[in-house]
């Protein structure tokens, strides 16, 4: 089986299990990956990318929820960029053998306001 459709597909479970994590939120009304695991292009350097977008802005508390209850490492949850019109979060999932923080996959989300979506469309 080729490397880039194992690595691909399990980086879109990962996709999915974050997606259901957001879904939890009145708030949350649409969640997309991007990147190479949506392509099917992942390797294993590959990282999950993935775009929230809600109705009313999201807590700072509520996105370091998700990171919380994946057991992840965070790195940092940007503030809201007001010239992008976008907060990011980076943090990863998993550990090595090493039971070391932050060395598991790497997960970037971006969270944008409908509107926001609504207007580059």
């Amino acid at each position: 089986m080729d490397t880039a459709y194992i690595a691909s597909q399990w980086r879109l479970s990962l996709a999915r299990l974050l997606a259901e994590q957001y879904a939890t939120f009145p708030a949350a009304h649409a969640i997309f990956a991007g990147g190479s695991t949506a392509r099917w292009q992942a390797d294993r350097f590959s990282d999950v990318e993935l775009a929230v977008v809600w109705t009313a802005a999201p807590s700072e508390q509520d996105r370091a929820a998700v990171v919380s209850r994946l057991n992840g490492d965070l790195h940092r949850l940007y503030p809201y960029d007001d010239q992008e019109k976008i907060w990011e979060d980076l943090f990863f999932v998993g550990r090595n053998q090493n039971d070391e923080p932050k060395s598991g996959c790497q997960v970037e989300i971006s969270h944008y306001l409908l509107p926001t979506i609504a207007a580059a469309v």
